[in-house]
């Protein structure tokens, strides 16, 4: 599934949705065997995929992979989304959701009829929310730095030993020269 979601944000990044999407090189390091990735796993997905050397590894690093991928600026490709859906005839309804059955049944719909399709995004609330109630849901902390700079034209993944990650991820930000870079731990 998230290589066809690859390729179809890939061909999207093209035209369609260019202002939602930037194109970017990007290296992993990996500190643990077990968050490595192969050739044989993502070759096919992503362009320009190959494993590093060891004399390209990073210390502390067992592994790693270099690709071509792309960002989303969340901020301008959900409103896009959002816009495509309407155009398409679909409705949003805003309500109170005690259980997932009253939005498949249709309850918030005219006449009670069933909706053709229900997307759940209930993020920690699916820990509660009735017919769903995922106890394996939990909030996690991070530090996120916002920074201007249009210099960084790359993304890089840093994994340690501790399972803490470190991602430098630049963004479009709906203005090309004006792109905003967000790291992460």
């Amino acid at each position: 599934m998230d290589g066809e979601t690859f390729k179809t944000m890939w061909a999207m990044s093209e035209n369609e949705a260019e202002g939602c999407f930037l194109r970017l090189p990007q290296t992993e390091y990996y500190a643990e065997e077990e968050d490595r990735v192969s050739a044989e796993e993502y070759g096919h997905v992503y362009p320009d995929f190959r494993e590093l050397s060891q004399s390209e590894l990073r210390q502390g690093s067992l592994s790693g992979a270099s690709f071509t991928t792309l960002t989303i600026d969340t901020a301008v490709y959900l409103p896009y989304l959002f816009q495509r859906f309407l155009s398409k005839g679909g409705r949003a309804v805003r309500a109170k959701v005690q259980h997932i059955s009253q939005a498949i049944d249709g309850v918030f719909s005219p006449a009670n009829s069933p909706p053709e399709a229900v997307f759940v995004c209930a993020g920690l609330g699916a820990r509660s929310l009735g017919g769903v109630e995922d106890k394996d849901v939990y909030p996690i902390r991070g530090q996120t730095i916002l920074v201007r700079a249009p210099w960084i034209r790359f993304g890089r993944t840093l994994s340690s030993l501790d399972g803490l990650w470190t991602y430098i991820i630049p963004r479009r930000s709906g203005d090309v020269r004006r792109p905003t870079l967000f790291l992460t731990t």
